[in-house]
């Protein structure tokens, strides 16, 4: 599967075709990183999330990574240390 993103600043109309990555047969084994985004209660909610794909599907939970500012897109700094030894990233927000 694609996916199609359009720039929606107006002027010439660009897009970018991203494919989407291989899903996962089974999660038991893989390890996972958080990427919290900084919000009130967000590290609450990923940790519970992460809690149950522990206890549920064997995931290990290596580590929570914070973005420095909520309102602004993760650094490169952020996203490389967020993705560091891990299988997948577990992100969202919360409030």
């Amino acid at each position: 599967m694609t996916l199609q993103f359009y720039d929606p600043t107006g002027g010439r109309q660009k897009s970018v075709q991203f494919a989407m990555a291989t899903r996962f047969v089974e999660l038991q084994g893989l390890r996972c990183n958080i990427l919290n985004n900084g919000k009130q209660n967000s590290d609450k909610l990923l940790s519970m999330i992460a809690e149950l794909l522990k206890e549920r599907y064997g995931v290990i939970v290596n580590r929570m990574v914070k973005k420095s500012k909520a309102s602004m897109q993760a650094t490169e700094e952020e996203l490389g240390d967020a993705v560091k030894g891990a299988d997948f990233v577990l992100t969202g927000t919360g409030d």
